[in-house]
């Protein structure tokens, strides 16, 4: 069994202060609770409001939301509203607000950072410094921004009532004469240095006046005494064009008229006045020159007598004026005192010159080329007449070709022509113009002992009896405008005319080249047949005009042969030439024309 012992009186002590010091730890803490309630309050009251103590324009901010604190401090300045600046300049003046130039008061700012006061963050140090404010007070500092367009359109209106453009001295023409008009200096608003000083008032807030400050601008150009002479020069005169008798003017008030004065950069540089000439003025002027003096180039129109060349209408000569040529003549002469200019102009000679035929050199036969026709029926004897009629004084110049088609012209009815009897294909057919051939074949005998280079020659496709007469095959030239041709070319350095004589009487045809004949030798070697084949067997054709029983023979049979022809020509001075001429002649029989129901026909 136990026994309870009574407390000592020093574990009694011990206990009450153990007690002492609860209730003592207790108070502290309730202290301390009251004091963050406290704080916790203040923070929270002031959350969106400024801190006390903060203070702008003299005005009180403290316990205000940014957006009353703003208005405070707009209500507080009314400087940008209600202190207009003047400006002047001499007896002209202006005023406009800090507002319209552009000033305004940044309040919304100014009140962010009063709120911004005692607001770091950091709690112990947001304390300390709310403190330091209610137990100090802070002021916001006024200031204000500036928009630099708005001032800068407001001071650029006042330049355009101050500022005067230099005038450059000048030219003008009055009355014929040039005139020296004077410059005179200007000036310019310092537009810089007066936004300068809005932007010094408005950022102080100062009202001070501004008297405008003027820049001085001298003329450019000074000095136009070349320009004058210049000037001078061009309206001294009129300016004349000259062809023979003829004249053309182009008084000086037209020329005054088109004078411009141009300000340019001269030498290093530097402006200067020059004057120029419209460039509608001396185009207008020659072209219309050039219609009056141009013309045609005429031959004279001739014949020969048989002894020398008669003109049958003179000769012309053309002019073409070279109009680029002349009026770069004319567009000089404006800047000389000399202002007479003849037309360039390019002259154009007539071949045949009425004032000189002796020059064609025409004056004897140079050769002659005959072929016959007998035999021919009445058709293609008229034929062979009308196209000789085409060749009568045909001229070919020296180095011309001669083409024979050219001058045949149309084969037709209107013509004179018939309708003869012509080789188409393997059949003789009636068409106009059979007989052309005889004349063409005369020309190129002609022209082959003329010993003329042949241009181009063809042969026909069958050997034609009127034309080997006395020479044999192989020198014959057929045509078929505008396919088939025959030319030659004139190598002599005189003209060459031609002329037929048709002899109904003899049934023969020639051709006469008259000119100066060259002193040279043509020998014909040949024709030499080199192959030969046998004429086709005859053949019959019904002729719807002829009678029944009636018989006709047209043509007649022609062995095929291939036949070489070689023409020699030595003239003096001159290596010796020589020309061969091929034929390829089909095999060709008898044709006959029959009468309808003929059992030979076919």
């Amino acid at each position: 069994m136990s026994t309870v012992q009574p407390p000592s009186a020093s574990s009694s002590a011990s206990r009450a202060l153990k007690i002492l010091l609860i209730l003592i730890f207790m108070l502290a803490l309730g202290v301390v609770g009251a004091a963050a309630a406290g704080v916790g309050v203040h923070q929270y009251v002031y959350s969106d409001r400024i801190h006390m103590g903060v203070r702008a324009a003299g005005m009180d901010l403290g316990g205000l939301t940014r957006e009353q604190a703003a208005d405070v401090i707009r209500n507080r300045v009314p400087y940008f509203d209600a202190a207009p600046i003047k400006f002047s300049y001499q007896d002209k003046t202006w005023q406009a607000t800090p507002a319209q130039l552009g000033g305004l008061l940044p309040a919304d700012t100014l009140a962010g950072e009063a709120f911004s006061l005692g607001r770091s963050g950091d709690l112990k140090r947001d304390l300390l410094a709310q403190l330091a404010l209610a137990r100090y007070g802070v002021e916001i500092p006024l200031r204000s921004e500036m928009n630099r367009q708005a001032a800068a359109q407001f001071v650029a209106n006042i330049a355009k009532a101050v500022d005067r453009p230099a005038r450059n001295t000048a030219l003008s023409i009055r009355d014929g004469k040039v005139v020296t008009e004077s410059g005179q200096d200007g000036w310019e608003v310092d537009q810089a240095e007066v936004l300068r000083q809005v932007e010094d008032r408005v950022l102080r807030f100062g009202g001070e006046p501004i008297a405008v400050p003027v820049v001085a601008t001298p003329p450019l150009i000074t000095d136009v005494s070349a320009a004058k002479a210049t000037t001078e020069r061009l309206i001294s005169g009129p300016v004349t064009v000259t062809f023979q008798d003829k004249k053309w003017t182009l008084p000086k008030e037209r020329i005054a008229e088109a004078i411009v004065f141009y300000q340019e950069g001269g030498p290093g540089g530097k402006p200067q006045v020059t004057p120029r000439v419209r460039e509608n003025l001396t185009p207008p002027f020659v072209d219309s020159i050039a219609p009056q003096i141009n013309r045609d180039m005429v031959d004279a129109q001739v014949r020969f007598d048989g002894q020398r060349m008669v003109a049958l209408a003179p000769s012309a000569v053309g002019y073409t004026m070279n109009v680029e040529e002349t009026l770069k003549k004319v567009n000089d002469a404006l800047m000389t005192t000399e202002r007479t200019v003849p037309a360039v102009v390019e002259e154009h000679k007539p071949s045949i010159d009425s004032n000189n035929l002796d020059a064609m050199g025409v004056k004897e036969v140079v050769v002659r080329g005959t072929t016959q026709f007998k035999g021919s029926p009445p058709e293609r004897i008229q034929n062979i007449k009308v196209a000789a009629s085409k060749f009568q004084d045909v001229m070919v110049p020296p180095g011309g070709t001669f083409s024979f088609a050219e001058h045949l012209g149309d084969v037709t009815a209107a013509e004179g022509y018939v309708e003869a009897l012509i080789i188409v294909g393997d059949r003789t057919e009636t068409d106009y113009g059979g007989g052309v051939c005889q004349v063409s074949t005369t020309a190129f005998r002609a022209a082959f002992y003329g010993g003329y280079p042949i241009v181009e020659r063809t042969a026909h496709a069958y050997r034609v009896s009127y034309y080997e007469e006395g020479i044999g095959p192989g020198l014959d030239a057929t045509v078929f405008t505008p396919w088939v041709d025959f030319k030659f070319k004139n190598d002599q350095p005189t003209w060459l005319v031609m002329r037929t004589e048709f002899n109904a009487a003899t049934a023969t045809l020639s051709f006469i080249f008259y000119g100066t004949k060259p002193n040279r030798e043509v020998v014909l070697e040949g024709p030499r047949i080199l192959k030969e084949t046998p004429a086709k067997p005859a053949r019959y054709q019904v002729d719807a005009k002829m009678k029944a029983g009636e018989v006709k023979q047209v043509d007649w049979a022609h062995p095929g042969a291939e036949v070489v022809a070689t023409r020699i020509v030595r003239e003096a001075g001159q290596p010796e030439r020589r020309d061969t001429f091929r034929s390829v002649y089909q095999p060709w029989g008898d044709i006959f024309l029959v009468g309808k129901g003929d059992p030979r026909a076919n």
